[in-house]
């Protein structure tokens, strides 16, 4: 028994030194070049420009605190989001109780490492998006894996600390503190179904994240920014924002997201074999919640990185009827899949996580913003239930070791990848700094990859003023991006 704690912690000390290293890696991109800037003034200035932007710009005060604190103190940062993303496959895992300890931690694992490429650099390597939408999730999984082993009774601690939770993790980003509030709503019901009476703790968290997202909704920045953006969306009803959006909601809660096609395949088809119908209906089921996906993985993933004929593109065309009512259709069955196991502890929660990670976009529905950064809580809480169901399994020794090599192999391809992102950082910092002191009127930089950092390359004219500004450049001189010339996706 020892010796298999001591193998644990080992691999989770590795996870957490393999981000670590990644993150130190990883250089400052796009919006990080301006929040380094307010982090640079000093402490206070952290604190002032943040309740400034409260009252101007935004109700995410908590996350605007983190980021302008962080992103100057970067290495803080690399052991804070190493300590978070290792903590959250934990929990993952211990949420799970595998039988299979190995296979489910390669599993959840390359969940992080398999995730969508740009869904990666905008919620793991750069810091604004990574605090903003990765920093909230980690807490609420490590939230639910407290109320799924919680007993009756709760410690003062324990209740001051969920306290605090509630009050500042709604103030992170608005469709996580309303995710927030329904998972409190929706145990508060559950314990009161159980014991017959009302939970006062969970009716203290309930309308404490209720207040604390209110803070965050009616906030005069949050009031002013959306009279000035997206003005013709705000206007919309209800019911034509979700008319506009739904095609928003197929693209980012299937069509990007490869990995969790994948496991959704394997754990269907396990769910329809143990169903009690006709072998033939079964059959049906299974290809009809096969072959669209494996297209979809096939042609999303190509067209990524050459040119793909426009008729093979409408398989992955969001905006398409019968893409639409397709992808619908697939989340009815999921969903009938999922209420038939009902009868286990186990199937109870994959209902619960299923619906707490498709509301997640469904909230976004009423939102004129998406990206690939909003739909990490789907991807990540949806993807739950289908490593439990894989775990259920019988995995022989053989299947067991190719997941465990494609995890190294996986790991090692982003570790390739960062480290030439590093190398191409150092020289892009001595070429600006050679042709400062030539005085050269034009700076020329190299690009990098699209897929790297988010808006790691300064194309818009926001981030070419605060890259000028981050690398010392006087705003007259003209920067021109040189287009990159990278080998086989992770190599220069």
């Amino acid at each position: 028994m020892k010796k298999l704690i001591n193998r644990n912690r080992l691999l989770y000390i590795t996870i957490f030194c393999f981000f670590f290293l990644i993150l130190t890696l990883s250089p400052l991109s796009g919006d990080d070049w301006g929040n380094y800037l307010v982090g640079k003034i000093g402490l206070r200035n952290c604190f002032e420009q943040a309740l400034g932007m409260y009252f101007t710009w935004e109700g995410r005060l908590v996350s605007r605190v983190f980021i302008n604190l962080l992103t100057y103190n970067k290495i803080i940062w690399n052991i804070i989001n190493s300590l978070l993303i290792t903590e959250m496959i934990y929990s993952i895992v211990k949420m799970i109780k595998p039988k299979n300890k190995i296979t489910v931690l390669c599993l959840v694992m390359l969940s992080i490492l398999l995730m969508n490429i740009y869904t990666f650099s905008q919620v793991v390597v750069w810091i604004a998006g990574n605090i903003t939408y990765l920093f909230p999730l980690a807490f609420i999984i490590f939230y639910l894996l407290d109320i799924k082993n919680s007993s009756n009774k709760s410690s003062n601690m324990k209740i001051l600390l969920l306290t605090i939770f509630n009050l500042v993790v709604p103030m992170f980003v608005e469709h996580m503190a309303v995710l927030l509030v329904l998972i409190n709503l929706i145990f508060l019901l559950i314990k009161y179904y159980k014991i017959k009476k009302i939970d006062r703790n969970y009716l203290m968290y309930t309308i404490i994240s209720i207040f604390s997202t209110l803070l965050m909704f009616i906030s005069p920045g949050t009031r002013l920014r959306s009279e000035i953006e997206n003005i013709e969306f705000n206007q919309l009803n209800i019911f034509h924002k979700v008319l506009y959006n739904f095609p928003n909601f197929i693209y980012y809660t299937f069509i990007i997201n490869s990995f969790l096609l994948i496991l959704l395949e394997i754990a269907n088809i396990y769910r329809i074999i143990k169903l009690k119908k006709n072998k033939y209906l079964k059959m049906i089921l299974s290809l009809y919640l096969s072959i669209i996906p494996v297209i979809t993985i096939i042609i999303y993933n190509l067209s990524q990185f050459i040119k793909v004929s426009p008729i093979l593109l409408l398989w992955i065309n969001q905006n398409s009827m019968l893409i639409g009512l397709y992808w619908l259709s697939y989340l009815l069955i999921y969903f009938y899949l999922v209420l038939n196991d009902l009868k286990t502890s186990r199937g109870k929660w994959n209902v619960i996580l299923s619906i707490l990670a498709i509301t997640s976009n469904i909230i976004m529905l009423a939102s004129p913003t998406w990206g690939y950064r909003t739909s990490l809580a789907t991807y990540l809480i949806l993807i739950i239930p289908q490593i439990e169901v894989m775990d259920r399994i019988k995995i022989n020794k053989l299947i067991e070791k190719i997941i465990i090599v494609i995890t190294i192999m996986v790991s090692l391809a982003w570790l390739v990848f960062y480290i030439n992102i590093r190398v191409d950082q150092s020289k892009l910092e001595k070429k600006i700094a050679s042709q400062l002191k030539e005085n050269k009127p034009i700076i020329e930089i190299d690009s990098f990859p699209a897929y790297a950092n988010c808006n790691i390359n300064p194309t818009n004219p926001y981030h070419l003023e605060i890259f000028k500004k981050y690398y010392q450049i006087p705003p007259e001189k003209e920067v021109v991006l040189i287009p990159n010339h990278w080998r086989y996706i992770i190599m220069k």
